[in-house]
């Protein structure tokens, strides 16, 4: 499932991801351009066919290669099944092609809320609504 090319780029960066060296922007245009996260996704919606084992299959072989990678591989996907399941087909019909494309980045982001509800840590990030959107300011580390 994984191109050559690709295996060989993620065995080179995994070390340097981890260790912070490398600039973690690089990942989401490479698996982009690989096609990744357009598995399990409907030709309709711009996708490649298959299901969402198909997706979870290849987190697994480019966790194989580097756990950062498959990271950002899995908030990328697990945010488009998040859309591909919602009911809110205005903000899929919005976001789903610069998701699948890797032009835009997109994550759950509950780690942090979640430890947050828990008490284990305080929230990271804070909302606030701006002209006709929201800012987000704050940190997710990895």
């Amino acid at each position: 499932m994984l191109e050559p090319a690709l295996r060989d780029w993620l065995d080179r960066q995994a070390e340097p991801l981890d260790l912070g060296q490398a600039d973690p922007e690089t990942v989401l245009p490479r698996l982009a351009d690989a096609g990744l996260f357009r598995l399990g996704v409907d030709e309709a919606q711009g996708g490649s066919g298959g299901d969402v084992v198909d997706a979870v299959e290849a987190v697994a072989q480019v966790a194989s290669h580097s756990l950062t990678a498959a990271f950002v591989f899995w908030g990328q996907r697990a945010f488009i099944e998040y859309l591909l399941q919602s009911d809110n087909a205005a903000l899929r019909e919005r976001l789903l092609g610069d998701l699948l494309s890797g032009r835009q980045a997109g994550a759950t982001g509950l780690s942090n809320a979640m430890k947050f509800l828990c008490g284990i840590e305080e929230l990271s990030v804070r909302a606030r609504e701006e002209g006709d959107g929201w800012r987000l300011d704050g940190r997710l580390p990895w």
